[in-house]
């Protein structure tokens, strides 16, 4: 459903090329060493925490310091940065990869566009739920499903238009209340017994996943704008989900380029 522009705005922000970024330029200044686990130690995550621009670094410290993790999987995936091992200790340390300079030649849109093709079956990304998820029967949830339905009906979107994002998810639920969840439509009798229930919960459930998505990973990678029906859109630190969202032209570049 297309809508008038909200009251406030948050504008599109690719947070998260930044932070890879910021993230390399530590690893070619100093020698960061990871632990024999392969993670990085927690006091070298925290230094690097003030350099980052994600909203993640302002949750609970254990959710910043996964976000780090995570930023730093995402690197050694592309090929940004490496960790080749120590000879000194044993032990990893982070430098730069061997695709840095392929991935500079990248603008906005192609690096948001290769992060974004392999989001749906990306085993580090972690998609926050929105702010009113509550937990209900989490072991039917699929996650890559959820990305796919979403990359799919993001792609029925026009740049530069406010969509409600209520509509957006009762779109992808009105298609299938399942899409979430299809080991449960197999459950038999069980699988009956809970759809109603599903139906009950689905707004604070598998909704909020859907919301979390866009507040947080359609967000970062600079593909959404986000609408507020506030006077002022919300601080970093507050935990308020978006009424609506507006594609944006890197977003749509990035979905439909080749």
């Amino acid at each position: 459903e297309e809508i008038p522009p909200p009251q406030s705005i948050r504008p599109s922000d690719p947070t998260f090329l930044w932070d890879l970024a910021a993230l390399t330029a530590a690893a070619s200044q100093q020698a960061i060493e990871l632990t024999r686990a392969g993670s990085l130690p927690k006091r070298a995550a925290q230094r690097l925490l003030p350099s980052l621009a994600s909203d993640r670094t302002h949750r609970r410290e254990v959710d910043a310091l996964e976000y780090v993790e995570m930023l730093k999987q995402e690197a050694v995936e592309l090929g940004i940065i490496s960790a080749p091992p120590s000879t000194s200790r044993h032990r990893e340390t982070l430098t730069t990869g061997d695709r840095i300079n392929s991935w500079s030649l990248h603008d906005s849109v192609m690096q948001a566009r290769r992060l974004f093709k392999r989001w749906p079956g990306d085993r580090w990304w972690i998609d926050l739920p929105g702010a009113d998820y509550e937990e209900w029967h989490t072991f039917y949830l699929e996650l890559p499903l959820a990305r796919k339905a979403v990359a799919e009906q993001l792609l029925k979107c026009q740049p530069g238009v406010w969509y409600s994002l209520h509509s957006f998810r009762a779109t992808i639920q009105g298609a299938d209340p399942y899409v979430l969840r299809p080991s449960q439509r197999c459950a038999g009798e069980a699988g009956f017994k809970l759809a109603e229930e599903l139906r009950a919960h689905w707004d604070k459930t598998d909704g909020q996943i859907i919301t979390g998505m866009f507040r947080y990973t359609l967000f970062e990678l600079g593909f959404v704008a986000l609408g507020y029906e506030r006077e002022a859109p919300p601080t970093a630190r507050e935990k308020v989900n978006p009424d609506s969202f507006m594609l944006t032209q890197l977003g749509y570049e990035a979905l439909h380029g080749e």
